[in-house]
């Protein structure tokens, strides 16, 4: 009984951590200087890779040569480990986890940098795919019970891309695992 009641406490109290995120990312919070992009999500996969290796999950990172995003490293790293996180949570023991990022040209050369994360997992049901991104929405099936979670991660994922003026998608097929691509605008030589 005691166990229960410690799974409820911290259950409220990641709630309430993540309630908080949204408020500081829709308020406003300081969007930071340009950053290397590549460290960020060389840092997000390492704070996820115990997670991934307790499953024997393979975590596979590319990242194209250092560029730089207009972006407050703390929450971009947040987003990518939130994704992260997701990616491995819903991916049963033995799948793998892909990280890939490469740059998207404009007519100046590359203009932003797209992210993709892609799993093996137990992917989205089709109907619920318009949701994902819904405060405390969570997906469930089957494949998803007796997984934890406030319903607010993916919420505070968007917020903090769109803040720093970039935007993310997913993409899903139920059974054979889901891909999110987030698209960062890269930091001019003016900024």
């Amino acid at each position: 009984m005691l166990q229960a009641a410690g799974a409820k406490m911290e259950q409220l109290r990641r709630t309430f951590a993540d309630r908080r995120a949204i408020d500081c990312v829709g308020a406003g919070a300081a969007l930071g200087t340009a950053d290397g992009a590549s460290l960020l999500i060389r840092e997000a996969a390492r704070i996820v890779g115990a997670h991934a290796e307790a499953k024997s999950i393979a975590l596979d990172v590319q990242t194209p040569p250092e560029a730089e995003t207009i972006a407050a490293r703390s929450r971009i790293r947040q987003a990518l480990v939130n994704l992260l996180d997701n990616a491995v949570k819903y991916t049963p023991a033995g799948g793998k986890v892909t990280l890939t990022s490469a740059f998207s040209a404009g007519a100046q050369g590359p203009e932003s940098l797209t992210i993709r994360i892609t799993d093996t997992g137990v992917g989205i049901p089709a109907k619920d795919l318009p949701h994902v991104f819904d405060k405390f929405f969570r997906v469930k099936s089957e494949a998803t019970q007796g997984t934890s979670g406030t319903g607010l991660g993916l919420a505070i994922t968007k917020s903090i891309i769109e803040a720093h003026g970039g935007r993310i998608r997913v993409e899903s097929l139920e059974g054979a695992g889901t891909t999110f691509m987030v698209e960062l605008p890269l930091a001019t030589s003016g900024a």
